[in-house]
C-alpha cells in the first residue's frame, strides 16, 4: 500500500505533505517504505481521525493502479500470474 500514488494520502484522509511528514519521522527500509507498515498506517489514521478498517484497503485497491513501477510489486504481479495465469478464464 505504500506506493508513490497520490491516492494513498487521499484515501487515508491526509494531504501528500502530511503523509510524507509522518512517514519521514518513522524508521524506513532501504527502499524508503515504512519498516513497520501497520504501525505507520495506524499513525497516519490517527492524524486523520479515520478508523482502521477493511474499507481503506478496498478503496486503495480500487484507486491505486496495478501498473506500479516498483520492483517488489512487479515481482509480486509476476508471481501471481505464474500461479493463477494471466487473463485465463475458467
Amino acid at each position: 500500500m505504500w506506493t508513490r500514488s497520490p491516492h494513498v494520502a487521499e484515501v487515508l484522509g491526509v494531504s501528500q505533505e502530511q503523509l510524507e511528514h509522518i512517514l519521514g519521522r518513522l524508521p524506513a527500509t532501504e527502499g524508503g517504505k515504512p519498516a513497520a507498515p501497520k504501525e505507520a498506517l495506524k499513525k497516519v489514521l490517527r492524524q486523520s481521525k479515520r478508523p482502521f478498517s477493511a474499507r481503506i484497503f478496498r478503496e486503495l485497491a480500487e484507486r491505486v493502479s496495478l501498473q506500479a513501477e516498483e520492483r517488489a510489486f512487479a515481482k509480486l504481479r509476476c508471481t501471481l500470474r505464474a500461479w493463477f495465469g494471466a487473463g485465463e478464464t475458467r
